[in-house]
């Protein structure tokens, strides 16, 4: 039996991976089909820009995704989670660092990372070392803080904490973004805005913030004496434990899951 707070991950008793699998990759979404096209269209017709967080389905593997859509359609950025967190590599593949990328738009200096990437180094420090103005921190569904149902995979408490000391390490106002609650975080990590988990879709379907980007774009892409910089990379390798062997990761290799199709084809 599992119980809240417990390391054992709850939903393993119910194999709910073998009974969902082909949902999973029926319901992933393909770039450049019907769907993602109707997508760029509402990103056209609107004139908004549009920071996707999706299953993604190629040929034979799916990917937790992201993207960013101009108000012109275009795709400005396409990345994939690094590496899935837990469980969900029975599912979805890797994804690599090319990604880690912070775009320069009009509003300034977006990037954007996926749930779990937000407490690893390997994929913060490098989005941090480029000065982000603005980040997105896409999370799936968020339980509003205390929820004595939430799994500790999910608890806000964790989540929300790793969000701010994002916020507050890059500098960057981070929009943590998902299905529950959600909320906007200064560059200092204090909370702009917010809507709760028990509020109803209906009543409060989105939230909204207004911010000044007055001078955020056309911003420097680095900083040289930065506490994320390549002369703190090298300060943290050469303080690495000398008792620690030092040598590359001595692990599965990263590669792609080769998933059937709907039906199991």
């Amino acid at each position: 039996m599992s119980r809240l707070g417990s390391s054992y991950p709850k939903g393993n008793d119910d194999a709910w991976i073998a009974s969902h699998i082909h949902d999973y990759v029926a319901n992933s979404l393909e770039i450049g089909s019907p769907e993602w096209k109707s997508l760029i269209v509402a990103a056209e017709q609107n004139k908004v820009y549009l920071a996707l967080g999706f299953s993604e389905r190629t040929n034979a593997s799916i990917f937790m995704a992201q993207a960013l859509i101009g108000p012109d359609g275009a795709t400005i950025h396409h990345r994939r989670k690094v590496r899935p967190s837990g469980g969900e590599r029975d599912i979805w593949s890797d994804g690599d660092m090319s990604g880690l990328k912070v775009l320069n738009v009009p509003y300034g200096r977006w990037g954007m990372l996926e749930c779990w990437e937000h407490y690893h180094p390997t994929m913060t420090f490098p989005m941090q070392a480029q000065l982000e103005t603005l980040h997105i921190a896409a999370f799936p569904y968020q339980p509003d803080f205390n929820d004595p149902l939430a799994l500790s995979f999910e608890n806000a408490d964790n989540n929300i904490a790793a969000a701010r000391v994002y916020a507050i390490n890059s500098g960057a106002v981070t929009l943590f973004t998902s299905i529950g609650y959600a909320t906007i975080l200064s560059s200092s990590g204090t909370t702009l805005a917010e809507i709760s988990a028990d509020v109803p879709y209906a009543t409060e379907p989105v939230l909204y913030y207004s911010m000044d980007t007055t001078g955020k774009s056309g911003g420097p892409g680095f900083d040289v004496d930065g506490e994320q910089s390549w002369g703190v990379l090298r300060e943290i390798e050469r303080a690495w434990p000398g008792g620690v062997p030092n040598r590359p990761l001595n692990s599965p290799p990263r590669g792609r899951a080769r998933l059937g199709r709907e039906g199991g084809k």
